[in-house]
Parts: structure tokens; C-alpha cells; sequence
């Protein structure tokens, strides 16, 4: 889903500015790609409000790259 993906990586730069962490590799953890523990939180606050969901404690693992986060929100929110 391209929508998603592109809403996911927005959101990622637009929860770490002014930096831009390197998302050139989807699949590599957030945290190893320039993010930082308060950068994670903001892009999950994020997520939750741009697409109106509650993430629950134990669904976090499912957030640790690009390519996880886009198939969890295809998998919970659709197209």
C-alpha cells in the first residue's frame, strides 16, 4: 500500500524534526536509522493520531521499522 507507506515515512520525518533520520532501508529498525527513544514515542503518537488507532502495549514490537508499521496498519486499517 503505497498510501500508507508514504503517510508512515511523513509522519517519521515530520516526528523528528529538524533531523531526518535514514529511511533509505524499510526494513531496518527506527532506532537503528537515526531515531531516538522520544523520536519512537512522537511517530507512535503520530501513527495513533493520524489514523485514529490505539496501540496496544504489546502490539510495540510490530512497530520497529517501516515495513512493520505499514503492515500493521494494513493488516488493522485497510485500504
Amino acid at each position: 500500500m503505497t498510501a500508507i507507506r508514504d503517510n508512515v515515512v511523513r509522519l517519521i520525518f515530520e516526528a523528528c524534526r529538524p533531523r531526518h533520520p535514514d529511511l533509505s532501508d524499510h526494513s531496518r529498525a527506527l532506532l537503528d536509522s537515526g531515531l531516538d527513544s522520544l523520536d519512537y514515542t512522537n511517530v507512535l503518537m503520530a501513527v495513533e493520531d493520524h489514523y485514529n488507532i490505539t496501540i496496544a502495549d504489546k502490539e510495540l514490537d510490530e512497530f520497529g521499522s517501516v515495513d512493520k508499521i505499514v503492515s500493521y496498519l494494513e493488516e488493522r486499517v485497510g485500504a
